[in-house]
């Protein structure tokens, strides 16, 4: 924080020193023109190298002085009372030009033995150079007062989006968790020794949900490895019932996606379809072209419990949140499909 706040004043130092070289060799631009002896204003306007440089380090000194007395006051003397707060500044300021005008005119009248009070037009230029500097502060003022709501929304959404993700979340675990407990009594009563493979497969399973429970997003082949884990339950569980094809391509296991994904989907075919010998339940994963494709053909109405809230519209929330794209869905007289896009790791 504090590295982060020295950088801020070395940068704003930085802008000060620059323009108030640049108001400096602006306002005493015209001058140039008179160095030159053959020109029209050389007739009428006399002085010499020497008086230019004069007047432009005067003119520079004086434009840094005007920003570090202002740089502080005038981002947000416009917000108070006129005559509590901007009326001082201003009278402030116009002192401080009236004063740096009759010195630097007493100052060049000493060192270049002018005559002439106001030969060096002081008054003129630094009061040009007082509005042009309080312009640019304002300025500044207004592009910083952007930046900092700009950033503050930045905190908003950022925050708005782990909420809505730690609440997403909050009802995938307990609904994967009663889900395989459901699961491990229909085994346990069918089978007790393929019991504890199951109880193999399911501490994995469940292991990459806890592993994973601070993660939003995760790579393609993380989320395909713990899939394919949950349909070797799944297999255990219905047998020859349940079908599970994977069509995986390796080029796209850095990409993401969002944190157990495709298990709800296979979950979803499961309870929406009816998993028989004669009508077996076929689901399969297919990557290609960015875009991972869940499909499983129809073979009934299946479970009628009710929904728990992660289904698909979870997904696609989740989908928005952290893709910025939605869920596909298509629904055939056979088929039932849900295309997820995928996210390329930078």
């Amino acid at each position: 924080m504090l590295l982060m706040l020295n950088m801020r004043v070395v940068k704003e130092r930085k802008i000060y020193i620059y323009s108030a070289m640049f108001i400096a060799i602006a306002l005493n631009m015209p001058k140039l023109f008179v160095l030159n002896r053959d020109s029209l204003l050389a007739k009428f306007w006399h002085f010499s190298g020497y008086t230019l440089l004069f007047q432009l380090l005067y003119d520079f000194l004086f434009c840094l002085f005007i920003f570090y007395i202002n740089r502080r006051v005038l981002p947000g003397v416009f917000k108070k009372p006129f005559f509590k707060k901007v009326l001082p500044v201003i009278l402030l300021n116009l002192a401080c030009t009236a004063i740096f005008a009759i010195a630097g005119n007493r100052l060049q009248q000493y060192i270049f033995d002018e005559r002439f009070l106001f030969r060096g037009g002081y008054f003129l230029r630094l009061n040009l150079s007082l509005l042009l500097i309080v312009l640019e502060l304002r300025i500044i003022s207004l592009l910083k007062e952007s930046r900092d709501k700009d950033m503050e929304n930045e905190r908003l959404r950022n925050a708005n989006l782990n909420a809505e993700m730690a609440l997403l979340k909050a009802q995938l675990n307990p609904h994967f968790f009663f889900n395989a407990l459901s699961s491990l009594s229909a085994v346990v009563r069918e089978d007790p020794a393929k019991a504890q493979n199951y109880i193999s497969h399911l501490s994995r399973v469940y292991r990459y949900s806890l592993k994973q429970a601070d993660v939003h997003l995760v790579s393609l082949k993380e989320e395909l490895d713990a899939v394919n884990s949950y349909a070797e339950l799944m297999k255990m569980r219905y047998e020859d019932a349940f079908v599970f094809v994977m069509q995986e391509s390796a080029g796209y296991h850095q990409c993401q996606l969002p944190h157990m994904s495709l298990q709800p989907l296979v979950e979803n075919a499961l309870k929406h379809n009816v998993a028989s010998l004669k009508k077996p339940l076929r689901v399969q994963v297919k990557v290609e072209q960015g875009i991972v494709t869940v499909s499983n053909n129809l073979t009934g109405s299946g479970s009628h419990i009710s929904s728990t809230g992660i289904g698909l519209q979870n997904l696609n929330e989740r989908c928005k949140l952290l893709l910025h794209r939605e869920v596909e869905i298509e629904k055939t007289n056979d088929c039932f499909i849900v295309k997820l896009p995928l996210k390329d790791k930078k």
